[in-house]
């Protein structure tokens, strides 16, 4: 386990944003590096991984929420707040009907999903947890559609025929039976054609233990069919002892130079974020991310790696970081960037985001200077607050809807970030802020980084909000954990749950085009799946949602590949006192769709 003590360099810049509100609200840190190691990776091919069974644990459990650190009397209290009318009302972008439309609507606008199928559910094969979350990644191979929730994993092909599972995540990275397994994410890496799964461990999730072991679990495919060969690492938090890391996020970046010495380009780095808390008290201690090497881990080996700790923002230590998805094989940033809201530590009324860069990731395998981190604080169009938690036809009992953290993945596009939080929407209900900001970097931290590293540190300087559109139905109508996609072109469609007084808990998606106006919606949005009975469990329905770029490589002949990039999205959906999964696809194809 790493316990360097490096300081990381870090500035601040004042800017202002596109759309006309002054940035600068604070200040940006890292507060410590260090160096952590991996041994050589485990072969699995996931073919022999044996199917998860409901005999492999002694009864369904139910996933608590994500930690916050705050007492529940306090969350409590805080989503009784949000229940109420108060402060400034979000604007109401949507205007017809308070809720996303059936797929038999007439007028569509919003590309209608042209695959739409069922993932995996409660009860049927992954009845071990309540609620799921969601990891999906689409790929170019011949068995491209990869689902994961907190114990399954299942492949299926593109008619939406499972090829394979669903397998025992258990089983799969090797962990003791009946370990403790939640928070899936995955990724397809598109410049290589490798999948990326992560997924945590722990041997105390409850808390109140006074020693713990709590890791982080990655999977790299050895192809681009997930269901041959794969590496396996697992990793145990590095900046602090007993300290159970929550709600991991996932990003990746497209190439970077390593070693600096021989000037080869290698396929980058994979960054890992999670919360840290104290396993004995609860406290909430700080973020961790890691910097891991694909060049390393692609071939199953073992390496050395960078992490970050004790980031903060405006003075106040940040939490719920995500690193972005440099998916397009055609764009190739100076930098990984990660962008933050205020969350745990936003009990009214907040404004802001925090976005970072992270350059330079293994120069000091070679003796080089450590990685560069670097943040700027903008603000944003709308404040946002903690969102109450939904309503759903006919039952006094609510979903929780979390808090105001971006949840689901962050994607970079053409220059672009795209991002989502949630936030009580004034008048009772849930309405989701969706993003698309701009980072600006200038050329070297010249300080840090000179002779063989000249113009290898760039510094973030500035980011621009371009947009930020307000998915809002008004009244108690509740639209959460939305999660942003877009195309090549800049397009977006956005997946989301929404459930309402009339409405139970469904599968929705929206979409944008890149030359509409800011903040408009040209139609209300369609289910994907609507729900058909209360989410029940203990208020609790899931954490995040998963999006999934799709058709980016055509390759002639491959079986059904679609040949315009679309959107990949999946997520859960009520019916018959049960969780479900939905999987979906759309894309714009022609000019009919504005």
């Amino acid at each position: 386990m790493g316990n360097g003590n490096c300081k990381v360099l870090s500035r601040i810049f004042g800017i202002a944003t596109a759309v006309g509100m002054a940035a600068l609200t604070g200040t940006a840190q890292a507060a410590s590096g260090g160096v952590g190691k991996v041994p050589e990776a485990r072969q699995v091919f996931m073919r022999d991984v044996p199917n998860f069974s409901a005999t492999n644990s002694t009864a369904p459990r139910v996933i608590p929420r994500p930690r916050t650190g705050m007492p529940e009397s306090t969350y409590q209290a805080l989503k009784a707040q949000a229940a109420s009318p108060h402060g400034v009302p979000l604007p109401v972008t949507l205007n017809g009907p308070p809720q996303p439309q059936p797929v038999q609507a007439t007028g569509r606008e919003t590309p209608i999903a042209s695959l739409n199928f069922d993932g995996d559910a409660e009860f049927e094969a992954c009845s071990f947890d309540t609620p799921a979350d969601q990891a999906l990644a689409i790929g170019d191979g011949k068995n491209p559609i990869l689902q994961a929730v907190n114990v399954c994993l299942s492949v299926w092909n593109t008619a939406g025929t499972r090829l394979l599972g669903p397998k025992d995540l258990v089983s799969f990275f090797g962990l003791p039976a009946g370990t403790f397994t939640s928070d899936p994410r995955a990724l397809y890496d598109w410049y290589n054609h490798r999948f990326i799964v992560t997924l945590l461990d722990s041997s105390c999730p409850n808390g109140g233990c006074t020693s713990s072991t709590n890791n982080y679990n990655i999977a790299v495919s050895q192809s681009d069919d997930p269901t041959l060969g794969w590496w396996i690492y697992r990793i145990p938090v590095q900046s602090a002892t007993n300290a159970l890391n929550d709600f991991p996020r996932v990003g990746q970046d497209r190439a970077a130079t390593y070693p600096i010495t021989t000037g080869t380009k290698f396929p980058g780095a994979i960054y890992l974020a999670s919360n840290l808390f104290s396993n004995l008290s609860g406290a909430y201690l700080n973020e961790e991310w890691l910097v891991l090497p694909k060049a390393a881990m692609y071939n199953g080996q073992s390496f050395s790696f960078w992490f970050f700790f004790g980031m903060t923002s405006g003075g106040v230590v940040t939490d719920t970081t995500q690193p972005v998805n440099v998916w397009n094989p055609y764009d190739n940033p100076r930098a990984e960037f990660l962008i933050t809201s205020k969350d745990f530590f936003c009990t009214s009324s907040c404004n802001g985001l925090t976005v970072w860069a992270i350059s330079n990731p293994f120069g000091f395998v070679t003796g080089g200077p450590s990685p560069e981190l670097t943040g700027v604080v903008i603000s944003t169009v709308n404040n946002y607050s903690q969102p109450p938690n939904a309503v759903q036809p006919g039952s006094s009992t609510l979903i929780d809807t979390n808090d105001t953290r971006i949840s689901g993945e962050a994607t970079y596009q053409s220059g672009s970030i795209y991002a989502s939080n949630e936030s009580a929407n004034g008048t009772g209900g849930v309405s989701s802020l969706i993003y698309r900001v701009q980072p600006q970097l200038n050329i070297n931290d010249g300080a840090r980084c000179t002779g063989a590293f000249l113009n290898l540190c760039p510094q973030i300087t500035g980011a621009t909000e371009l947009n930020e559109s307000v998915l809002n139905y008004g009244g108690t109508s509740a639209a959460y954990f939305a999660v942003p996609q877009p195309d090549p072109e800049g397009n977006i469609n956005t997946v989301f749950t929404f459930s309402s007084a009339t409405q139970y808990a469904g599968l929705a998606y929206i979409s944008q085009r890149v030359t509409q106006a800011n903040n408009t919606f040209v139609d209300l949005g369609f289910f994907l799946q609507s729900g058909s009975a209360p989410a029940y469990t203990q208020l609790r329905w899931g954490d995040y949602n998963a999006v999934a770029p799709a058709g980016v490589a055509y390759k002639a002949g491959d079986g059904g590949k679609v040949s315009t990039p679309g959107f990949g999205f999946s997520g859960m959906y009520a019916s018959g006192n049960t969780w479900r999964t939905r999987i979906g696809f759309n894309q714009f194809t022609g000019p009919g769709q504005p």
